[in-house]
């Protein structure tokens, strides 16, 4: 993992020790108390790392992970989450003793079950927000793991997916959630009502070929892996008030809606965006 300080200009690793030699890691948070936690895909482990880069933890006993792939933290409740996509299902732990808590979902295309899940995130109310990838859809569940809600679904229409990945909320609460297929991503309020949409296929600023993962920092910066484009982009939200759907949408929004001949409005990926960012190469 790359660790970069933009104030004095350095770059260091995490993750390189013997103690903790990752091998594919995909998934990275970092929670209250500063530590990140690294979900290692091929390795089949978690690990929590220091500022230092020490190991403070592993989770993941033998064959208990097959391809953890993504975690989130719930500060509030100690709590981690991983996502296993080959295992459809979501793994709990605590993070202050490393103690499997608990597990949910399993394979299929009911309410509360997975195909392939990859990314989660928590917001304030302790709700647990699922991709479902190749359900195409986004799931979420109470702090009781009980199933209360899902939006989205396959399609290329506005709020559908086609492959939904990287989840992420800022500030106000809104939801951004990656799709790798559209090479863009939508921002939906806490109904789940799309407010917002921004990419594009390309590899100017602002476009994507990939994206995966997404992060929204306490300033409001977006961060974007921009995989097949080897960067990750960054965004300025510069204003955090919501919009009722129906009215005009912001320029911000740079994936063109069209109409097609039966009066349904889909999304294409070829107009340009006027949104401010930069690119970490």
């Amino acid at each position: 993992m790359f660790v970069l300080d933009p104030d004095n200009e350095q770059v260091g690793y995490l993750g390189r020790a013997a103690q903790a030699r990752l091998r594919m890691p995909l998934g990275i948070t970092v929670d209250g108390k500063d530590r990140v936690w690294v979900a290692d895909s091929v390795g089949q482990h978690v690990y929590a790392f220091d500022a230092e880069g020490n190991v403070l933890m592993g989770l993941g006993k033998q064959d208990e992970m097959l391809n953890p792939t993504s975690v989130a933290v719930d500060d509030a409740r100690h709590r981690v989450y991983v996502v296993d996509s080959k295992q459809h299902l979501v793994l709990v732990y605590n993070t202050e003793t490393g103690q499997f808590l608990s597990k949910f979902g399993e394979r299929g295309t009911e309410k509360g079950q997975f195909n392939f899940p990859t990314n989660s995130a928590v917001n304030r109310e302790g709700r647990i927000y699922v991709t479902d990838t190749m359900n195409c859809r986004v799931q979420v569940f109470d702090a009781d793991y009980k199933f209360i809600d899902t939006f989205g679904r396959q399609g290329n229409k506005l709020g559908q997916f086609m492959k939904p990945k990287g989840l992420a909320f800022d500030a106000h609460q809104n939801l951004y959630v990656v799709d790798a297929d559209f090479d863009n991503f939508q921002v939906f309020d806490t109904q789940h009502r799309l407010l917002m949409f921004l990419g594009g296929g390309g590899q100017a600023p602002g476009r994507f070929w990939l994206p995966a993962g997404i992060y929204v920092d306490q300033n409001n910066r977006i961060y974007v892996t921009d995989q097949n484009n080897r960067r990750v982009q960054v965004f300025q939200l510069l204003d955090g008030t919501t919009q009722e759907p129906g009215l005009q949408q912001p320029e911000i929004a740079s994936a063109s809606p069209t109409t097609n001949k039966g009066g349904e409005t889909s999304v294409t990926k070829s107009s340009n965006s006027n949104a401010l960012s930069k690119e970490i190469k």
